[in-house]
């Protein structure tokens, strides 16, 4: 990981495609009690994403997000290259490979990605002392996407937040089908 907090130490050019690369990680500027993941949507890297993200949100006039969140470590993930059926095969970034803007039926391969922000969770809870409440996992657009099925498939502890921001639910219909499935195999309540 990237101590310095302004280059990952992987360079983007020579990744493989699959590969995840080093996480920008930004220290607090305080003392560590929060840990925030944020991941970006598809055909962005967190070498793109994080810069105009946190100058672009502050919390009063004249205070920014990182100076308001001093005691958080932020950790800016970058999805593997993979070639993109929806931009004529080209190789970008993205969590898994998705068919349309809103995709509400995913076509790929999931797990990888899911895994991987899995372990970063695990990590960053064992670095706060065990406490999961003092992690929170964010995401934008297809990273929203995954940040929901990475927590719906989550077995530690509670994750201090989950945080969507112009996300969607990847295999809607799928999860509406097994929902339906539990409710029926419930049947009527007994009086």
């Amino acid at each position: 990981m990237s101590s310095s907090g302004d280059t990952p130490q992987t360079n983007p050019s020579r990744l493989q495609p699959g590969q995840f690369p080093s996480p920008i990680v930004l220290q607090p500027l305080s003392s560590h009690n929060l840990t925030i993941i944020i991941l970006h949507g598809r055909g962005f890297n967190a070498q793109k994403f994080h810069g105009p993200l946190l100058s672009s949100i502050s919390t009063a006039p004249s205070t920014t997000l990182r100076d308001s969140l001093s005691h958080a470590r932020l950790v800016f993930p970058t999805a593997p290259l993979a070639r993109a059926t929806k931009y004529r095969r080209s190789l970008i970034h993205q969590w898994y490979e998705g068919t349309g803007d809103w995709e509400p039926e995913a076509r790929g391969e999931m797990r990888p990605s899911v895994e991987h922000i899995h372990g970063m969770l695990r990590d960053e809870i064992e670095k706060l002392g065990g406490d999961s409440r003092k992690v929170a996992l964010m995401g934008f657009s297809q990273g929203g996407a995954i940040t929901l099925v990475s927590s719906l498939l989550w077995d530690g502890a509670p994750l201090g937040a989950v945080v969507v921001m112009s996300g969607f639910m990847p295999l809607a219909d799928a999860m509406r089908d097994i929902l339906d499935e539990d409710t029926k195999s419930e049947g009527p309540e007994d009086d």
